[in-house]
């Protein structure tokens, strides 16, 4: 997993991660995806209008999601990738979270 750390287009910054879940070790089984209190400006997840999870895998797939408009709210996991077998191969199965 690599941080790339954030990016501006246009108006939006844009913070990305990349993950290989093929490199991962057998042992790891789930993968949890979170967003946080931006340490920069001290923004909590409701001054995010908007987040995405794009996918790049076979078939693509992407999930907008909305974080609730709380500012109590400083981190969120917004989903989590559980690592199955199907027919003695790895299978890797996105369950939508999105609690604060």
């Amino acid at each position: 997993m690599r941080l790339l750390g954030k990016q501006f287009e246009g108006a939006h910054t844009v913070e990305r991660i990349t993950v290989h879940l093929s490199a991962l070790p057998e042992h790891v089984r789930r993968v949890a995806i979170a967003i946080n209190r931006d340490v920069d400006t001290d923004l909590t997840c409701d001054s995010l209008p908007h987040a995405s999870l794009l996918m790049d895998c076979t078939p693509a797939a992407a999930w907008e999601i909305e974080p609730p408009a709380d500012p109590n709210i400083r981190a969120m996991v917004v989903a989590e990738l559980h690592r199955h077998t199907v027919d003695g191969q790895p299978v890797w199965k996105l369950r939508a979270i999105g609690q604060g």
